[in-house]
């Protein structure tokens, strides 16, 4: 017996989203207000000739 070390990849990042999700339960996400954003100062532009 030994690690798997075929599906190593795949269970470092079931652990890390489980650790992340801990730290979200606890500690509520935050947004930035529409002041720090500068929603009101900065324009909304869309790209005239967009890139696929």
């Amino acid at each position: 017996m030994g690690t798997n070390k075929r599906y190593a990849a795949h269970y470092d990042r079931l652990m890390d989203d489980r650790i992340l999700q801990g730290l979200a339960d606890s500690h509520p996400l935050q947004s930035l207000t529409r002041e720090e954003r500068g929603a009101d100062a900065l324009p909304f532009t869309r790209d005239p000739q967009p890139k696929p």
